[in-house]
């Protein structure tokens, strides 16, 4: 991928791709000083934010769907090595990039009310998809602590695992749910990478590991589609994916076990 982005030969591709993608994911124009080259670059990085396939279908000049397997193999290691949520604070003097901590009531302090949780967070904010189905939604984390008290803020993508992991090691705190908007990325059988809109939902305890979707689709004119709800998944599970790594197993690593409620 060391061709400049408007090669002769990618030139055309690359811009319908580009205008598909501005369309879905807005962005501002050419500054008067800024060569071509390097909007394009800026498109790029932004797209990025919403959608890494979409990005590296501009990179290619393909759509996903005609991406040969020495495509996908290239976007499976480009993923591998894209930035991955900081799973530690940011340096002195940088705050976490996090809303005010509200209150959710009193909930029971069990796996079962962890996945209620759960659901209430993802219903809420495919709605919010629905309601604004290209406009930025937040991302919501929420930790139940011993006592039965839940709290809950919105959070970046990139502090989310190191805010979690802040609050388990300050806290009695029996588990998380973290949901937000996101792409599922597979690598499907014959080498075919494939990507599907949802609600992306994490829970975790000590014992217990869930990853929920709620997928949907986007179709221009109508909104958002949902789609069929598929089962949880545990990331710890061979189900997974050979290769796959959790990097939410890091909340609770160092972080002692309570011995009990609070009095």
């Amino acid at each position: 991928m060391s061709a400049s982005p408007f090669d002769a030969t990618l030139a055309e591709a690359r811009t319908r791709l580009i205008a598909q993608a501005l369309r879905r994911y807005p962005f501002r124009g050419i500054n008067p000083d800024e060569t071509i080259d390097a909007y394009v670059n800026a498109v790029i990085d932004h797209v990025d934010r919403h959608d890494l396939a979409c990005g590296f279908e501009i990179r290619l000049g393909r759509e996903q769907a005609a991406w040969t397997p020495d495509d996908v193999q290239r976007f499976q290691a480009w993923m591998l090595t894209t930035a991955r949520p900081s799973p530690t604070a940011a340096p002195p003097g940088v705050p976490f990039d996090v809303g005010a901590l509200q209150s959710g009531g009193r909930w029971p302090v069990t796996d079962a009310a962890m996945s209620t949780l759960l659901d209430e967070l993802m219903t809420t904010l495919l709605e919010l998809r629905s309601a604004t189905p290209q406009g930025r939604i937040p991302a919501i984390i929420a930790v139940l602590l011993l006592d039965g008290e839940m709290v809950f803020m919105s959070v970046s993508l990139r502090d989310r695992i190191a805010v979690l992991k802040h609050l388990a090691q300050r806290g009695p705190v029996y588990g998380y749910a973290f949901a937000g908007d996101a792409f599922v990325h597979e690598i499907r059988e014959r080498q075919q990478a494939a990507r599907t809109a949802c609600i992306l939902g994490h829970l975790g305890t000590r014992t217990t590991r869930i990853v929920r979707r709620f997928p949907y689709r986007f179709v221009e004119g109508t909104g958002i589609v949902r789609e069929p709800i598929p089962p949880d998944l545990d990331p710890r599970s061979t189900e997974a994916g050979a290769g796959s790594e959790d990097p939410y197993a890091e909340i609770f690593v160092s972080v002692p076990t309570p011995t009990g409620r609070p009095s």
